[in-house]
């Protein structure tokens, strides 16, 4: 996967180089992320994923597409939540995220937007847009 998306940045470059500098490149979750992020005004946006997710690496690769592509969303903060360590958290818990593959917008400690198991680029965009006008 990695590979991949490499490879369609470099095209991307190629055919649109204002767009180069665009690329999903999520954060790895941990506790200390969600203490200092819901204090903030920041947008955040969690993927809730498991490596073993076909629908989580189907919207993985989506969303790399999109915010390669497209550079509304080149400055969103996005942050990968392990599913099977975090599932069953408390933070999970509190953004009502009841299973993998589930992504959630949030401003400090308000929901945004979200959408659980799409895979089509055209659920993925509506919910980047929402949390862009939230």
């Amino acid at each position: 996967m990695q590979r991949r998306a490499c490879l369609m940045a470099m095209t991307g470059a190629m055919m649109c180089p204002s767009v180069a500098l665009a690329s999903y490149d999520p954060a790895q979750f941990v506790m200390d992320t969600w203490r200092t992020e819901r204090g903030g005004t920041d947008l955040v946006i969690y993927n809730f994923r498991a490596s073993w997710s076909l629908t989580g690496n189907i919207q993985a690769e989506l969303l790399d597409e999109i915010i390669c592509s497209d550079a509304r969303f080149a400055g969103l903060r996005i942050v990968e939540v392990d599913w099977d360590t975090f599932g069953p958290s408390q933070m999970a818990q509190r953004l009502k995220v009841t299973r993998h593959s589930t992504l959630v917008a949030v401003r400090g400690t308000e929901v945004i937007a979200r959408v659980e198991s799409a895979s089509s680029e055209r659920a993925l965009v509506g919910m980047l847009e929402a949390a862009l006008a939230g």
